[in-house]
């Protein structure tokens, strides 16, 4: 597991509604992954 200095617990709340879709990415993530 990765670990960040001076952080000991996290939670992870997965939400299905609404959809994520590609939409919803910032220009630079499509970028980084070659969809622009």
């Amino acid at each position: 597991a990765a670990s960040v200095p001076g952080v000991r617990d996290a939670e992870v709340n997965l939400v299905w509604d609404p959809p994520w879709g590609p939409d919803k990415m910032t220009d630079e993530a499509r970028l980084e992954l070659g969809m622009l």
